[in-house]
Order: structure tokens, then sequence, then C-alpha cells
């Protein structure tokens, strides 16, 4: 209960940020994400620093690419 609420919103943040970021990637034909295993097992391991983790392991590691 009281470690969800600060992991939700650190998601909810680093997606808001990736949705700004996939609209200035986006050239109208969409966006992929390539994420690989070390990638997100950066991100599983940025839970552990909280929201400001999490927040930076989604903004350093995970891009969109334009199609």
């Amino acid at each position: 209960g009281a470690v969800v609420g600060p992991l939700a919103g650190g998601f909810a943040a680093a997606l808001g940020l990736k949705s700004a970021e996939i609209k200035l990637v986006d050239s109208g034909n969409g966006v992929h994400f390539p994420i690989s295993w070390p990638q997100m097992g950066l991100v599983v391991a940025g839970v552990s620093a909280g929201p400001a983790g999490i927040i930076a392991a989604i903004m350093a590691f995970i891009h969109p690419v334009a199609r």
C-alpha cells in the first residue's frame, strides 16, 4: 500500500515524459520501442531507488524509434 503509490507515481511521470518524446519522434508513421532485457533490468533496478530511480531508468534507457 505505502510503496505502491510512489512507484505508480514514478511510472506515471515517466510515461507522461515518454508521451512527449513519442510526439517528437513520430513522423506520422508511428513509433516502436526496441527494448532489450538488460534495459528492462535497469528499470527494475531503478524501482529500489523510488520514483526518481524509475523515471531516470526509463528516460535513460528506453526510447521510441520512428518507423
